[in-house]
């Protein structure tokens, strides 16, 4: 059976994270000047302005891409026990047996692929696609618009499906996640293209690695079914 208070919570905890991830974007583009310069003089920027973004945007967007989960650890008033999911896929805390001990696929990646398509291809490209997009957006409408509103969900859905699949070890319900996290990112491809083609091109890398993701959930889930 579905276990629907694990379900609901992430689905929860998914939409109070996108409020939130939609809010740092949102300071970001809200932060004087001044903000943007102490980040040159402390050279965490080289300039002020960068491709149409002020350097605090370039900021916002850079913690929305890559701290997602650490946010995620915010709306749940603890630390979620899949945090380091994305660098140590194999790895389960309160039992390290436990994915290790599952019947998986021969196809499936190794493990040291995971950090590599993450934090090497998948969260670069989608940064450049992201700041890409919102330079084109008006101030009326930022940041409550459909690209990013959905761009920032999925992120959301990322860090639910890492808790519910590693930390509380529901592959069912994990399954049921990625899915709805993948139609989530393949949906704000599609936005992020009709909106700027080459920020949904840059997309691409990280639904083609989503895409292996799922399938490995769906293929565990089948091969541990009992």
């Amino acid at each position: 059976a579905l276990p629907i208070s694990a379900f609901t919570h992430s689905v929860l905890g998914a939409s109070v994270e996108t409020g939130l991830l939609l809010g740092v974007i949102k300071a970001g583009r809200a932060l004087p000047p001044a903000f943007s310069d102490f980040l040159v003089r402390m050279k965490v920027l080289p300039s002020a302005t960068i491709r149409g973004l002020t350097a605090a945007e370039w900021l916002s967007y850079f913690v929305v891409v890559f701290g997602s989960s650490a946010l995620s650890g915010v709306v749940s008033s603890s630390v979620r026990a899949a945090s380091q999911q994305v660098l140590m896929p194999t790895k389960v805390a309160g039992e390290t047996a436990w994915y290790a001990g599952l019947d998986r696929p021969s196809w499936e990646p190794p493990g040291i692929v995971f950090p590599i398509m993450w934090l090497l291809v998948s969260k670069p490209t989608q940064l450049l696609a992201i700041t890409k997009l919102a330079a084109s957006v008006g101030d009326a409408e930022f940041p409550w618009v459909p690209q990013l509103a959905v761009y920032c969900g999925h992120l959301a859905l990322g860090d639910a499906w890492n808790s519910i699949f590693f930390g509380q070890q529901q592959i069912a319900t994990g399954a049921i996640v990625i899915s709805i996290f993948y139609a989530t990112l393949l949906t704000a491809s599609y936005l992020f293209y009709q909106s700027d083609q080459t920020a949904g091109l840059l997309m691409i890398p990280t639904c083609l690695w989503v895409t292996v993701a799922s399938a490995l959930n769906w293929s565990i889930y089948f091969r541990n079914k009992k």
